[in-house]
């Protein structure tokens, strides 16, 4: 951090800064008035997310889109960080719909209803807020990353709606002494 008495204006270097989950930095400057950080900013990206998501599925027919979320091994991070990462809730299973909106929803519900595993967080995450209220998303991030976000504005570009209806198919009461099918699967590539 750096202040520049003359203007009273304080200039954030992000290097060091969890990505705005803490907010510590607007506890410490409480009183003063001269560090601003606006919602909008974290909204932004939200909004250009579903943006380029209409782009993409633009391209492609009604009748040839379906969408599915695998809700297991949810971490705090995104998976593409290719590292093992302890979940933040429990395996909660597969949502899957023809309204991206509507799956996206019915997932971040199901996720913010779940028991959140704070136990199991990595140390590095030193900020993770006690209110129980906000999604674990939130939680971990900080209350202006909403994840809601992207589905208002989703819904708002016309590529789906927030209401959805959930239908369980195999509740795991049915599933959990089903004994796997007999499939033979290859035991080592052959497409060399």
């Amino acid at each position: 951090m750096k202040y520049d008495s003359e203007k009273h204006h304080l200039d954030l270097g992000f290097g060091n800064c969890h990505n705005g989950n803490c907010l510590e930095c607007l506890k410490a400057d409480e009183g003063v008035g001269c560090l601003n950080i606006p919602p909008e900013g974290f909204a932004a990206f939200q909004e250009l997310m579903a943006i380029a998501s209409k782009k993409i599925l633009d391209c492609y027919d009604d009748d040839k889109k379906f969408f599915l979320n695998f809700i297991m091994d949810v971490t705090p991070h995104c998976d593409c960080l290719g590292m093992v990462q302890p979940q933040i809730v429990p395996d909660i299973g597969i949502v899957g719909g023809r309204d991206i909106v509507a799956v996206e929803e019915a997932s971040l519900d199901l996720v913010r209803d779940a028991q959140f595993l704070v136990d199991q967080l990595p140390p590095y995450l030193k900020h993770v807020s006690g209110d129980e209220s906000l999604h674990p998303f939130q939680r971990i991030w900080g209350p202006y990353k909403d994840p809601y976000l992207v589905n208002e504005y989703g819904e708002k570009l016309g590529l789906g709606s927030r209401k959805y209806e959930l239908v369980e198919i195999l509740p795991a009461s049915e599933t959990k002494d089903m004994k796997p099918g007999k499939h033979s699967f290859e035991d080592q590539a052959t497409f060399y």
